[in-house]
């Protein structure tokens, strides 16, 4: 009898497969439905970059599916449900995955701690959080600080950053809104379009009371006091006196402190420098 050990025998299979899971998209298991298998037993991952792309559904010693499909090296995994980790991992970092490092790159990098959670369509984001790229289908709840080393891109809902949160590259919200409770501090330009066509308004007044609200208003130069979350000099206007004589481009924030969008001025100034050219003209006629 012979002594050799191979195939699936002995202590072979410690070292041929350190650790047997069956997976799909081989050459035995096909993709398709038959047999005893329904067609929701194997999922085509179409994020893969390259074949064998399919998982296959894990189940339990009932036959029970499980929350995990996965495939062969470079067909990843998917997770139904939610996902929680609880580590201590060196340098902290609980959670480390690069897809840039696999053939054909791309893939999402994350550093610290991150929680993703679904409810009500929500994703939710608590703690310090250093992020690559994010792509979320629904809304983005950031409640603590988060850094993304990369872009965000939103595909739907309302987005809401509830405390601080650093964008090292771009934010792309497809549709829905994004809305920021805290501050929004911008290095480069910041290219806004505000709502503004015709169609959507009614009874349209021209501004006749320039003069008394320009008049009305002054202007300051100023330091930060510690209760703001900013430092140093600045210049602007106060927000108590505008809200007397522009109650719109007012708005107060959860703290209950008062904020103001200079861009409702802007009205005002044109029909003002209007009136001033006017006026000019007319001493110039005479």
């Amino acid at each position: 009898m012979s002594s050799e050990i191979s195939g699936l025998g002995g202590e072979i299979i410690a070292f041929t497969y350190p650790s047997l899971i069956k997976s799909s998209d081989n050459q035995v298991i096909p993709r398709v439905a038959g047999g005893n298998r329904t067609a929701e037993a194997v999922i085509t991952n179409t994020c893969a970059s390259f074949e064998p792309n399919a998982l296959v559904n894990l189940s339990d010693g009932s036959g029970n599916v499980t929350s995990l499909a996965i495939g062969q090296q470079g067909a990843g995994a998917k997770i139904n449900g939610p996902v929680q980790i609880d580590a201590h991992a060196v340098n902290g970092n609980a959670l480390i995955v690069c897809g840039s490092s696999q053939t054909g790159g791309g893939g999402v990098c994350m550093e610290g701690n991150l929680t993703v959670s679904y409810a009500s369509g929500n994703n939710n984001i608590c703690g310090t959080t250093q992020v690559q790229t994010l792509n979320v289908c629904c809304a983005l709840t950031v409640e603590q600080c988060s850094t993304l080393k990369g872009g965000l891109n939103v595909s739907g809902g309302t987005s809401e950053f509830a405390n601080c949160a650093t964008f090292n590259g771009g934010i792309h919200v497809a549709s829905g809104n994004l809305l920021v409770t805290g501050t929004i501090d911008a290095t480069n330009d910041i290219t806004a379009f505000s709502t503004s066509d015709k169609r959507l308004k009614n009874n349209i007044i021209k501004i006749d009371d320039s003069n008394s609200v320009i008049n009305s208003l002054n202007g300051y130069k100023y330091e930060w006091n510690e209760k703001a979350n900013k430092t140093g000099h600045d210049v602007g206007v106060i927000a108590q006196e505008v809200q007397e004589l522009i109650p719109s481009a007012v708005r107060e924030n959860e703290e209950g402190y008062l904020s103001v969008d200079y861009v409702k001025l802007i009205p005002y100034l044109i029909e003002e420098v209007k009136s001033l050219n006017n006026r000019i003209k007319t001493l110039e006629d005479k």
